[in-house]
């Protein structure tokens, strides 16, 4: 009976703390989601992702219900210092090389926060088939990735933790989510710079279990909250988006060469100027991979 209550106090009080996050960013900053999957954060203005059509990294869903741009976070399409502040949740960790990808968010925002799972979590409690790296936090401020040999590290101590303990055993939930962000989670905030290594592997191999670029698969349908947390996110985003205007045309760029884009008429086509390619736009979601990129034709 203690055991429960002391599981459901440590989660609430979790789930307080990322509702909190929304309360500290000024109205009239401009906020950007990377990677924002089945959950965007509450506060951004425009969400970012990757894998629209792919859920095969993500526990539910992927949501949009708001300005979204398909991009990558190592080649992100969006002018220097577009946004005053980023928030990316469990990404760095999918990423073939974090080194670039903070790069990007460095180059592209002026401060955010970051989240990623520790490897005491990946080693010890569940790892992921989608995870490349090992992530540590050196002194306060540098975060150190270390390459994985495979997604999964032990596949034993991964059933035993879905069939026995997380969301199962309450004495595991108090010990989880007490110890939360200084053993299995590291929350990063950042202004100006990230200061990171990557430290690679001579024995990492591909079995990885990754998501895919696949346009063909379905359209990017809207998504309306669900539950009563969906709706606390939904009025939060009315709050922070509510003396805003935000044009994506006016945020955007080729993700090749930093060129200014172009509609052109009605056509579900972007235009670079400068290198002369053409990006999608489905379902009015510009595509601005440089995968998605074809010859503009004169």
């Amino acid at each position: 009976m203690l055991s429960r209550w002391l599981a459901n106090y440590f989660k609430t009080k979790y789930r307080i703390s990322r509702f909190a996050r929304s309360f500290r960013i000024p109205d009239s900053y401009t906020v950007l989601d990377i990677g924002s999957g089945d959950s965007p954060f509450p506060a951004a203005d425009v969400i970012c992702e990757k894998f629209p059509w792919d859920d095969r990294e993500r526990t539910a869903r992927f949501k949009h219900d708001r300005p979204l741009v398909v991009g990558d976070i190592e080649h992100l399409p969006f002018k220097d210092k577009a946004f005053d502040f980023i928030f990316c949740s469990h990404v760095l960790e999918h990423t073939l090389h974090p080194d670039q990808a903070i790069a990007e968010l460095q180059r592209v925002g002026k401060g955010g926060y970051i989240e990623v799972p520790t490897s005491f979590h990946e080693k010890t409690v569940l790892s992921y088939p989608g995870h490349l790296w090992f992530v540590s936090r050196e002194g306060n401020n540098t975060l150190v990735f270390r390459q994985k040999t495979s997604g999964i590290v032990d596949a034993e101590v991964n059933e035993i933790v879905k069939q026995k303990l997380y969301e199962k055993d309450p004495s595991f939930e108090v010990f989880y989510y007490s110890r939360l962000y200084d053993l299995f989670l590291i929350g990063l905030y950042w202004k100006n710079s990230i200061s990171c290594r990557v430290e690679r592997s001579q024995s990492a191999s591909t079995n990885f279990d990754k998501a895919t670029i696949d346009m063909s698969h379905g359209e990017i349908k809207e998504a309306r909250p669900s539950n009563s947390v969906g709706v606390m996110k939904s009025w939060i985003r009315k709050y922070h988006s509510r003396h805003k205007k935000i044009q994506l045309s006016d945020l955007v760029v080729c993700p090749n060469c930093s060129g200014a884009l172009a509609r052109r008429g009605m056509e579900p086509i972007l235009r670079c100027g400068s290198c002369q390619v053409n990006f999608p736009i489905q379902d009015e979601v510009p595509v601005l991979l440089k995968e998605a990129a074809s010859p503009a034709l004169r």
